[in-house]
């Protein structure tokens, strides 16, 4: 339970820190409400900030996952029984 706890929260921090700079970054005036477009655009700042973050250790499961596979002996799937032919289905 720790493991994803202590994983999402810098997530978490990393993507408002994203999302605030980009408001900074697009808002000329305090003032002002920002447009859609410049949400939009803050929001995509913050997906480059998250993104920078998780993909390593996204990488580093699927490569995992990848090496698991491979160590496992391949699956035999036998439908037959042992005294019967498969249907020629074939030319």
């Amino acid at each position: 339970m720790g493991a994803p706890l202590a994983s999402v929260a810098p997530m978490m921090a990393i993507s408002f820190f994203g999302f605030g700079l980009g408001k900074q970054l697009l808002q000329p005036d305090p003032t002002k409400t920002l447009m859609p477009t410049q949400l939009f655009l803050s929001g995509c700042l913050a997906g480059v900030f998250t993104t920078v973050i998780v993909c390593p250790g996204e990488r580093v499961k699927c490569l995992l996952q990848v090496k698991l596979l491979h160590s496992l002996p391949a699956p035999t799937l036998n439908i037959f029984k042992p005294d019967q032919q498969p249907l020629n289905c074939g030319p």
